[in-house]
């Protein structure tokens, strides 16, 4: 039941709905916000935890994909060191930053740590 709550919360987040411009799903938008949790900004924290949600529900739900998309971070990883990898990689990848931001972060952390096969 919890892992169907995760994945309703990802599908919810990435769905046009919930978003009244294209661009506020992108990468372009929530790298900011995603910064400002690293330098403890607070100046919008909203789209901070909404920044963080979603690296909560790609953190726990990781290791549980198929194969070919998922990934093991280590036990000991924060969701604030998942954030600053979620961060390197979208300033690393301007040209993506148009993206959806939900499926750039996964990219990221299965960049960052992919599971030993």
């Amino acid at each position: 039941m919890r892992l169907l709550s995760i994945f309703l919360a990802l599908f919810i987040l990435s769905s046009n709905s919930y978003a009244q411009d294209t661009d506020v799903q992108s990468g372009k938008y929530f790298l900011p916000h995603c910064k400002a949790i690293i330098e403890s900004n607070k100046d919008n924290p909203f789209q901070m935890g909404v920044c963080i949600g979603v690296v909560i529900a790609l953190m726990r739900l990781g290791p549980s994909l198929t194969t070919n998309i998922s990934f093991c971070a280590p036990d000991s990883v924060t969701y604030a060191q998942a954030v600053k990898v979620i961060v390197s990689y979208l300033e690393a990848h301007p040209d993506t930053l148009h993206e959806d931001f939900v499926l750039l972060a996964h990219v990221a952390l299965a960049e960052a740590w992919p599971c030993s096969k």
